[in-house]
């Protein structure tokens, strides 16, 4: 018996050391994604671990998780910052989670379903009599959603969100002072997320896939920033 009771105490201890990584790394990832803490600063495990009252181990744990997301970069015998991407690579990261839409798209219009096509003609109504462009942010989100959900893919969902993630702070971290494209033009966005909407549901997978791109790169035009020729 006393040789059952004392394995159950490391256990118990891992698992609340496991806990209170998953907690670090939640709340070092909202500060991050919020901009609390700017692209290449410091981020001190010490500090962390006081401010968390818990050893380095559980601070370390979930700055690997992070640099696993690619939001922070270990760096050895120095330690860790914010990973700071520069505008070319924002620049091909759009590109390619605009192909990676793209196939999402087509994805839904061949799978979704007949109500899922219905939610997505009710979310291009209500977003095409949108006067406010602040608006047009959570119904680029609500038509995102609808799309993933018809394209019927667990897995997709998942690699989609991390894109979206990543390519948000990516993105804000290279260029920090441009609006994206629903905010600088609201019309130009309208008809993007409207034509896009109009080909899933048609089920126009060549189509739909198209118009993927051109919504997600719209954001670059937005931007006025020039394409390498490679990505022209």
């Amino acid at each position: 018996m006393p040789e059952t009771s004392s394995r159950r105490v490391p256990t118990a201890r891992r698992s609340d050391s496991r806990r209170l990584a998953e907690h670090i790394f939640l709340t070092v990832r909202t500060r991050i994604l919020a901009g609390e803490y700017p692209p290449g600063s410091a981020l001190s495990v010490e500090d962390l671990g006081a401010e968390f009252d818990t050893s380095r181990q559980p601070v370390m744990d979930a700055m690997r998780r992070l640099a696993g997301a690619w939001l922070v970069d270990i760096i050895p015998q120095v330690g860790c910052r914010v990973a700071k991407y520069s505008l070319q690579e924002s620049v091909d990261l759009i590109h390619v989670t605009a192909q990676f839409e793209g196939e999402v798209a087509a994805l839904a219009a061949r799978r979704g379903t007949d109500e899922q096509m219905e939610q997505l003609r009710l979310c291009n109504e209500r977003m095409q009599q949108t006067s406010d462009s602040a608006d047009l942010i959570p119904q680029a989100r609500e038509m995102h959603e609808l799309i993933l959900a018809a394209a019927h893919s667990e897995g997709v969902a998942r690699a989609s969100a991390q894109l979206w993630e990543f390519g948000h702070f990516g993105w804000t971290s290279a260029v920090q002072d441009i609006s994206p494209v629903y905010i600088a033009d609201p019309a130009y966005s309208r008809a993007n997320m409207g034509a896009l909407i109009a080909a899933v549901t048609s089920r126009q997978t060549r189509l739909a896939r198209v118009c993927a791109i051109q919504w997600l790169t719209g954001a670059l035009l937005a931007a006025q920033i020039d394409l390498p020729p490679d990505l022209a």
